[in-house]
């Protein structure tokens, strides 16, 4: 699964069914998920390896057999050695906006009432089952109505859990400083994704939220835990990552498109961070 952008704007799923599911093996690893949120939830369950997130500003460290849940508009990153995990998009709102009989209390958790915890392990033995059957639903041979009622009613079990062994935070002033961060950081992300291809100047990235190049880079380095100019080459080597597999233009276009005017810059940083060249990375791949 790749993120082309930060704001995953495409619909997960249909207006009727607004659940998306993704399986993604460990053969693109070692790989980066770039900084990104979406308006859906997202569910993760790593069935192989382990995952390092960066999960608005904190750092998060999973293994297999662990759940992560993120509410809408997270903003979120993550990294991983030989990792393989399931992945469901869904939205909360959407998905159970006609069924009266708990809407009131799903409304707690998509209005942010209660922040439920993200980081569930094996000593949430309940939680981690529940998890597994709503994948099963997908992974295996249902049928297309087996799989929505399986999803909606694990999804309720799920949340109907956490709200019963008291796994959430109620919201505070805390969480809500820290989303204003996350908010005056967005612009910022916007802005390399839209000009990754061209050059960009640490001075320009501190203008766009108004603040000087040194607190601005403490600033990023909190949320991120990367400096801005770490930040964007890491996110242009995964553009080149995915225009290898997507297309047929040489190593020193993709270089030349995503940002990088020397090739032999290109191949050094892009074998430090995936572990391979860029014509290795394209035929293990292949």
């Amino acid at each position: 699964m790749h993120y082309f952008s930060y704001n995953e704007n495409k619909q997960h799923g249909t207006l009727n069914f607004p659940v998306a599911y993704y399986f993604v093996d460990s053969k693109q690893s070692p790989y980066s998920m770039p900084l990104h949120w979406h308006k859906e939830w997202e569910l993760i369950y790593i069935t192989k390896g382990n995952f390092d997130f960066i999960i608005n500003g904190e750092h998060l460290s999973a293994i297999a057999g662990d759940v992560i849940l993120m509410g809408e508009g997270t903003l979120h990153s993550a990294t991983s050695e030989a990792c393989s995990y399931q992945c469901l998009n869904f939205g909360l709102h959407e998905l159970v906006l006609n069924v009266l009989s708990v809407r009131e209390a799903f409304r707690l958790f998509y209005r942010s009432v209660y922040l439920p915890r993200t980081h569930y392990t094996e000593k949430n033995s309940e939680i981690c089952e529940i998890v597994r059957e709503l994948f099963s639903a997908f992974s295996e041979n249902h049928t297309e109505n087996f799989c929505r009622m399986s999803t909606l009613a694990n999804i309720t079990r799920l949340f109907s859990y956490i709200l019963e062994k008291k796994y959430y935070t109620e919201n505070s002033e805390h969480s809500s400083n820290a989303s204003e961060k996350i908010n005056l950081l967005k612009p910022v992300l916007e802005y390399i994704e839209t000009n990754f291809s061209r050059e960009i100047k640490l001075e320009t990235l501190s203008q766009i939220i108004g603040m000087n190049k040194n607190y601005f880079c403490r600033f990023f380095y909190s949320l991120t835990q990367q400096t801005p100019i770490n930040y964007v080459t890491n996110y242009r080597i995964e553009q080149a990552a995915n225009m290898l597999l997507a297309t047929n233009m040489s190593v020193t276009e993709i270089a030349f498109r995503c940002g990088f005017n020397d090739t032999g810059y290109f191949i050094k940083r892009f074998k430090k961070i995936k572990g391979c060249t860029p014509k290795q990375f394209q035929a293990r791949i292949n």
